[in-house]
């Protein structure tokens, strides 16, 4: 009887340690769940940072490089205008110096002539009397649209340079056709009497065969320059 109650008791201590084990394993086993539950959260919160580190550097880089590329812009707009106003104040001051240029040339161009003297006079004189005949030219009379007995000249001066010079002075209008041609003075022109008429011009006398830029002036001439309606009534 002793020995079974022995035995009885033996049993009932083993399992009592058997029990103590059983929870201590399954404390070991919560406590190591609990404890790699939080390093997991511990590192999923380390990671979730990271990233947004990442994400925040991500965005800040992007911004960095929008505010680089509109600088980039910004620059590329102001050089791009300061070129255009560049260009335009180059052809500004292109075009004053061109302006500046000419008028310095016929400023030039005036004081030669003036500071020129002249090597001779002539007489001019130019009639449309035959015009006046046909009813043409009434308003010069007496059929004398310029006379003046003492026309000064320079040095290799021809005929047509000096006429269109003196006319221009008194305000008598002049064309000229090809460069050498004198086609109408003082209004009237050629064929308004006819398909004959026209401007002759003569040197002391006589009808030149060459046209008036290539008459070269030389002191004491004579030149009558006539209108002439028909063959033999200059």
């Amino acid at each position: 009887m002793k020995k079974t109650k022995r035995i009885v008791i033996a049993l009932f201590a083993v399992t009592l340690l058997f029990l103590a084990g059983c929870g201590n394993n399954v404390a070991d086993n919560e406590s190591s769940s609990y404890s790699s539950d939080e390093t997991s959260q511990t590192e999923f919160s380390q990671e979730s940072s990271l990233t947004n580190e990442i994400i925040d550097n991500s965005d800040e880089n992007s911004n960095a490089a929008n505010n680089t590329a509109e600088k980039k812009n910004k620059n590329s707009v102001i050089a791009k205008d300061n070129k255009q106003n560049s260009n335009v104040k180059s052809n500004y001051q292109s075009q004053t110096t061109a302006q500046s240029s000419d008028t310095t040339t016929v400023s030039k161009t005036k004081e030669t002539v003036k500071d020129k003297e002249p090597i001779g006079t002539f007489s001019l004189t130019i009639d449309c009397k035959n015009a006046l005949k046909k009813g043409k030219g009434k308003e010069y009379q007496d059929g004398i649209i310029y006379q003046n007995s003492a026309v000064e000249f320079y040095e290799n001066e021809d005929l047509l340079t000096v006429l269109k010079r003196e006319l221009k002075a008194n305000n008598i209008s002049i064309k000229v056709k090809n460069g050498c041609y004198v086609s109408s003075i003082g209004g009237l022109k050629e064929f308004d009497c006819g398909s004959n008429s026209g401007w002759l011009y003569k040197v002391n006398g006589t009808l030149p065969n060459f046209a008036m830029n290539k008459c070269m002036l030389k002191d004491g001439l004579t030149v009558e320059i006539r209108y002439t309606c028909s063959n033999g009534d200059v």
